[in-house]
């Protein structure tokens, strides 16, 4: 009996030192999207095109595209990516919602950490689409430290 429960927590363990690293919105957001975010790993293509989201949360996209990098030097890089949360326009003169998750920080000797990272939500709405232009504003997040 002692082998199969040392076996068992041996197994365990890499399951339990995985922490998820989750970010939780500052203010409101639209219904429909979601208010914390969180990820297991983030990891930066190798064509520095695409940033990957690895991680059980399905609120979240998998893939954001990357829309800028700047180099520090060769073991260092600053990159932006963003990716669509939720993209809503009725038509008809309905409601528009437009949520898109923005994600920046840096990859370090091709490692990047999730607590390091700026999390932030830029929103644009309306109540009609016809004749009003939509309200924008950007959402940002806060790591949430257990």
């Amino acid at each position: 009996m002692k082998s199969i429960v040392i076996a068992f927590v041996l197994l365990a363990l890499p399951v339990l030192s995985q922490a998820q690293t989750c970010f939780r919105a500052t203010q409101a957001l639209p219904e429909g999207v979601a208010s914390v975010l969180c990820v297991d790993e983030v990891v930066l293509s190798s064509d520095e095109k695409q940033l990957e989201l690895i991680g059980q949360d399905y609120s979240v996209p998998a893939f954001l595209d990357v829309v800028q990098t700047s180099r520090h030097n060769e073991d260092k890089l600053n990159f932006k990516a963003q990716g669509a949360l939720v993209d809503i326009w009725q038509s008809g003169c309905g409601n528009g919602l437009s949520a898109k998750l923005v994600i920046s920080g840096r990859t370090e000797y091709g490692e990047i950490h999730p607590q390091s990272l700026n999390v932030s939500v830029e929103v644009a709405e309306t109540n009609d689409t016809c004749h009003s232009e939509p309200q924008k504003y950007v959402v940002p997040f806060a790591l949430i430290i257990e």
